[in-house]
C-alpha cells in the first residue's frame, strides 16, 4: 500500500513537472518570435486619389486627354516588426490610370518607394487593433499623350511624331491610419486596411522627356490612398 501510495504521488509529480516544462518551452518560442526583426512579405491593393492637377486645365483648354485623379494602386514590400508594437514597412508601389477620348488618350502612373513607420495603438480585443504612423515617400510621375484612330504606312509617310512624354518628381511625407486583424495565439497579422495622405514636400514643373515646354506648371500632387495589404510570409 505504501508502494502504491509513492509510486502515485511520483507520477503526480512527474506530470506536474512535465507540464512545467512544456508551459516553459511554449513561452520561450513565443518570447523568442516576438524578438524576431522579420515580420512578413507583403500585396497592397488600392485606390490612389490625386489632387486636381494643373495640367489639366491646359489639356482641357486644348481639347486633349486630362489626367484621371482615381487610379488603380498595386504594390509589394516587407515588414519588420522593431519591438512588440512598432513596425517598420518598405514598400513599392504603382498609381497608374488611363483616360481615352475621342481624338487622344492620356496615360498616367506614378511608381514610387515609401518608408512607412506604424505603431499599434488601441487593442480592440485578441484579433483586432489600430495602428497610427507616418510615410516619407519619393514618387517618380509620368504622363503621356498620345493620338488616337491613326493609321501609318512606314514605307510611305514614317513616323510623325504622335506622342509626348512627360515627367515630375516628387517627396512626399503623411501620416496614416491602419486597421489590423491578426491571428489571437500566434499574433501573425493576416489583413491590414490602411488610409494615407501624402503631402508633396518638393513642388516641381512638369518636364518633357525629349524636348523643352514653354508652361512651366508647378503641381503639388498630394494623394489620398485607401489601401488592403495581406502578408504572404
Amino acid at each position: 500500500m505504501v508502494f502504491l501510495t509513492i509510486s502515485l504521488v511520483g507520477q503526480f509529480l512527474y506530470s506536474q513537472s512535465s507540464t512545467a516544462s512544456e508551459q516553459e518551452i511554449q513561452q520561450l518560442i513565443s518570447k523568442s518570435q516576438g524578438k524576431s526583426i522579420w515580420e512578413s512579405f507583403f500585396l497592397s491593393f488600392g485606390l490612389g486619389l490625386i489632387d486636381s492637377p494643373k495640367i489639366n486645365t491646359f489639356l482641357e483648354e486644348q481639347d486633349l486627354a486630362s489626367i484621371n485623379e482615381n487610379g488603380l494602386l498595386i504594390g509589394l514590400g516587407f515588414s519588420f516588426r522593431i519591438s512588440d508594437n512598432d513596425f517598420l514597412d518598405l514598400e513599392m508601389n504603382l498609381n497608374t490610370s488611363r483616360n481615352r477620348e475621342e481624338n487622344f488618350g492620356n496615360s498616367f502612373s506614378e511608381l514610387g518607394i515609401h518608408l512607412h513607420y506604424h505603431r499599434e495603438i488601441l487593442q480592440l480585443d485578441e484579433a483586432y487593433s489600430f495602428s497610427l504612423g507616418a510615410q516619407a515617400s519619393y514618387v517618380d510621375t509620368n504622363m503621356e499623350l498620345y493620338q488616337r484612330n491613326q493609321s501609318f504606312d512606314l514605307s510611305e509617310n514614317g513616323f510623325n511624331g504622335n506622342r509626348l512624354s512627360f515627367s515630375y518628381p516628387s517627396f512626399r511625407l503623411g501620416p496614416s491610419l491602419m486597421f489590423n486583424w491578426q491571428d489571437a495565439n500566434s499574433g501573425k497579422i493576416f489583413m491590414k486596411i490602411q488610409l494615407q495622405y501624402e503631402i508633396n514636400l518638393y513642388s516641381s514643373n512638369w518636364d518633357i522627356d525629349d524636348g523643352q515646354l514653354s508652361n512651366r506648371i508647378n503641381e503639388k500632387f498630394n494623394r489620398f490612398n485607401l489601401k488592403l495589404i495581406l502578408p504572404l510570409l
